[in-house]
């Protein structure tokens, strides 16, 4: 009896332990799941030790390189590399470089255009390239400044039709970065066609442009018109077209007579190819018109030296400013110097129409630049001095650059 009673004594100690441990478990289990403040339910928080249960920010100072962490804006500052071909160009790169717009597109001879666009002031410089077929492009020049707009591109076939891209590039840690483009690109037709209007005979592309300088396209004539409008100061050379006589306006130059020169017609006598002028002044390609009216260059301050050109007397083509004489640009001075033989006519009149080629307008130069941007001769110190000239059609470089 007293066996079976320390057998029961041991059992009740037994379950007694065991409801204990059940219980201690039950409450653990309960302040396990009670909040504790400073601290939150979600994923996130359970895994930083860092978590204070106010929204995660991309300003955490503890972020890590966890997904959430990695919108962290200073991370972002600095774009991964890329290929150098690569167009899938950071939002910043994008935004300083949109695409590049085309203004024209000009033929210049049979086998060439000049390609102008507009400047990309973010720009380190620009690619030009050809689109070829299936749209593979042809690189054709890489510029590297942003200030440069034009292209020719040589070696061209007439009555073919040529498309192009420009695109506009900027350098970021030793890497290039290509802007985006017009896939469809711009198209040019190497053609031009003749029109006549109002007793001339022009010529223009197959856009409807016109081309001021046909001669490349009609080719050398041997004998030329010149015409002088003394009232707008301009000088315009026709060539012949057949029996219909002088109604081809193939050049057209920025000049400066004297409002009193005397109208009429002259030919062209003895030419020189250094002059010495009034109040010692000197000129290049001198040309003698009439007595003592020549044909000459703006003039220079010493004689032979291309080098010492009047800047004040050059920026005043375009106005009467001349003794008598009838002053051009270098480019337009050696044209006729070189193309105009003794005899060629020439007539002085006043009009209010400067001409069927208009009246360019003159780049005007700085003090320092003391020397003609058109001398073929002077065109090192152009480029030494990075003048990037800006010439079209409009302007009165047009017939160099």
């Amino acid at each position: 009896m007293l066996k079976i009673r320390r057998q029961i004594t041991v059992m009740f100690f037994a379950a007694a332990m065991i409801i204990n441990s059940i219980m201690a478990f039950s409450i653990t289990a309960e302040a396990a799941s009670t909040e504790i403040p400073g601290t939150t339910n979600s994923p996130e928080s359970s895994d930083n030790p860092y978590a204070t249960g106010e929204p995660k920010t991309s300003e955490e100072p503890y972020a890590t390189n966890t997904p959430e962490s990695s919108a962290v804006p200073y991370e972002q500052d600095t774009p991964a590399p890329l290929k150098q071909d690569d167009t899938n160009i950071p939002d910043k790169m994008k935004e300083s470089l949109p695409a590049v717009n085309i203004t024209n597109i000009v033929p210049v001879t049979k086998t060439s255009v000049k390609i102008n666009w507009e400047k990309i002031p973010e720009a380190d410089g620009y690619y030009i390239y050809r689109i070829l077929d299936f749209g593979k492009l042809k690189k054709l020049k890489k510029i590297k400044n942003n200030t440069t707009t034009v292209f020719t591109d040589n070696g061209l076939t007439y009555g073919q039709t040529y498309k192009y891209v420009v695109r506009a590039y900027k350098e970021y840690n030793g890497k290039i970065y290509r802007g985006s483009y017009n896939k469809e690109g711009y198209a040019k037709k190497l053609k031009v066609k003749s029109v006549y209007k109002k007793g001339y005979k022009y010529y223009y592309d197959m856009d409807g442009n016109r081309i001021d300088d046909v001669l490349p396209f009609t080719g050398k004539k041997k004998s030329y018109l010149i015409k002088v409008n003394i009232q707008k100061n301009v000088t315009t050379i026709y060539a012949k077209d057949g029996k219909k006589g002088y109604t081809i306006p193939v050049k057209v130059f920025l000049c400066s007579g004297n409002k009193h020169d005397t109208l009429g017609t002259y030919s062209l006598g003895t030419r020189y190819r250094y002059r010495t002028l009034f109040y010692n002044t000197y000129g290049q390609w001198t040309v003698r018109i009439h007595d003592s009216i020549l044909f000459h260059t703006v003039v220079y301050k010493k004689s032979r030296d291309p080098d010492s050109l009047d800047v004040k007397e050059y920026n005043k083509l375009g106005t009467s400013a001349s003794h008598g004489c009838i002053r051009l640009q270098c480019s337009g001075m050696k044209w006729i110097y070189d193309n105009c033989k003794a005899g060629t006519k020439v007539i002085f009149y006043k009009s209010s129409n400067p001409g069927p080629l208009g009246k360019p307008k003159l780049e005007k130069l700085p003090k320092w630049h003391t020397w003609d941007p058109t001398d073929p001769n002077m065109q090192y110190k152009c480029a030494e001095k990075k003048c990037n000239h800006k010439g079209s059609r409009k302007t009165a470089l047009s017939s160099v650059y």
